[in-house]
């Protein structure tokens, strides 16, 4: 929609959080020479300030539809927007204007007023189901506000996996130094000597194996042994 605006000459706005769709949003307005027209952006499209867009197509799921009610909202008076697949929840300032299409190809244009818009003050048309209406969130695992905040925050599984595989590389050097400012000399150089001699038997052989939350780690059992007495 972008580049089409761009196409006739009208100046465009596309934001979105996924880095690679902008790369190629922007090759793209080049490969057509639009670039000057259509400007693409990576960011959260809730930081974003609204107040300076007149029109706005939004396209998205259902449960991003209604998160993003409010702030739509904060759109200037008499501005449009085009809702794709999904309509604008009620109780809003959005006057619904003209309905096109049905299914996946369906799309509502609004208009912002002052007044508050009803279920009931909406235009008779509107009670015209279409296919993407009858669409019902499907009931998953996952809490309601877990997919809100990984929609708000894209990259925190990412983020969690690296902190997490971080942690398991590092925790050993982590323990070991803990170790060695709680201990005496004599006994983490025991700790350690026996650490060692384990950590090679299981390099060569696979003696002693240790599986978190199965078996005990043999290779720190003398100490807990020396300090129990």
């Amino acid at each position: 929609m972008v580049l089409e605006c761009a196409k006739r000459g009208i100046s465009a706005v596309g934001v979105e959080l996924n880095l690679p769709l902008v790369i190629y949003s922007k090759y793209s307005a080049r490969r057509n020479n639009v670039s000057n027209y259509a400007k693409f952006y990576r960011r959260n499209i809730l930081k974003t300030d609204l107040t300076v867009y007149r029109t706005a197509i939004l396209f998205g799921a259902e449960s991003m539809v209604e998160m993003l009610a409010p702030k739509l909202d904060e759109m200037n008076v008499n501005s449009h927007i085009v809702m794709c697949r999904f309509p604008m929840p009620s109780n809003t300032r959005w006057k619904l204007l003209q309905c096109e299409g049905e299914g996946i190809d369906a799309a509502w244009l609004y208009k912002k007023s002052d007044e508050i818009m009803l279920l009931s003050s909406i235009n008779s048309f509107t009670s015209k189901r279409t296919r993407a209406t009858y669409h019902q969130t499907k009931r998953t695992w996952m809490p309601r506000f877990v997919r809100r905040f990984l929609l708000q925050y894209p990259r925190s599984p990412a983020y969690a996996v690296i902190g997490f595989a971080t942690f398991v590389m590092f925790h050993t050097w982590i323990d070991h130094a803990y170790k060695k400012m709680t201990m005496s000399k004599e006994e983490f150089a025991i700790y350690a000597e026996h650490f060692n001699e384990v950590t090679r038997a299981r390099q060569k052989f696979g003696h002693d194996l240790h599986f978190p939350f199965y078996n005990d780690n043999k290779a720190i059992l003398p100490v807990q042994k020396s300090k129990a007495e």
